[in-house]
């Protein structure tokens, strides 16, 4: 499974004229082919961005069926399932405030967070220098991607 990063689909939905539209349509048009995963606080940070633009039902149709327009999957917090609510909130914070200790915004941290509770093959976005050196997991940009992907048989 890849992790994809909120730019995604900022990109394809918001900024038709920006310069790595094209090569971020291509990649999008890829997805259905992929095993993706897009953390639910990467979804409800989109919702917020797109709050200006999304009327309120394709704003609602996106928070609770994102799956139909876009096929990845919705992750959770994993821990979530496995402590109280008190027990992983407090557990939660402490990690999300050790990696915004290590200079990362809290959009990234969440985004770091999900990565590495499900250990995913590659976290892909268009900012990989907002994760670089901060994850041992590859983060690659969605060029990069489609280009190793086409070099792994």
């Amino acid at each position: 499974m890849i992790l994809l990063d909120t730019n995604i689909f900022v990109i394809d939905r918001l900024f038709p004229r920006y310069d790595r539209f094209e090569q971020n349509r291509h990649f999008v048009t890829v997805i259905p082919q992929l095993r993706c995963g897009f953390s639910i606080f990467s979804l409800l940070e989109l919702c917020g961005i797109s709050s200006f633009n999304l009327s309120t039902q394709e704003l609602r149709r996106w928070m609770y069926s994102f799956e139909e327009a876009y096929p990845v999957e919705i992750l959770p917090p994993l821990a979530m399932k496995e402590a109280s609510a008190a027990s992983w909130l407090s557990s939660f914070f402490t990690s999300l405030f050790e990696r915004i200790e290590h200079k990362v915004t809290l959009g990234d941290a969440f985004v770091l967070q999900t990565a590495e509770e499900y250990q995913v093959d590659a976290l892909v976005t268009w900012n990989p220098k907002d994760f670089t050196d901060r994850t041992t997991l590859p983060v690659l940009t969605p060029a990069e991607f489609l280009v190793q992907r086409e070099k792994t048989p």
